[in-house]
């Protein structure tokens, strides 16, 4: 419980110290770094999920329709 306090602390520093320089010099640099970093933790997780065991066989049923469903019979 203790770190977890701790953690909120910290974002709560960095957020401050964020906002406090302003949008350009702030907001800006950090979008900077943190869209890139989410772009790859994306595609880390993507890959990862695909090269599990059973991959093609959660794609193959999430792909294809079930025609049993009344969304279909439009």
């Amino acid at each position: 419980m203790l770190a977890s306090r701790h953690f909120i602390v910290i974002i709560w520093a960095v957020i401050f110290v964020t906002l406090s320089k302003g949008v350009q010099s702030g907001i800006e640099k950090v979008s900077k770094l943190a869209m890139p970093l989410l772009i790859g933790l994306f595609l880390v997780i993507t890959f990862r999920g695909l090269s599990l065991e059973g991959a093609s066989l959660g794609l193959n049923h999430f792909f294809t329709p079930d025609c049993r469903t009344k969304e279909c019979n439009r």
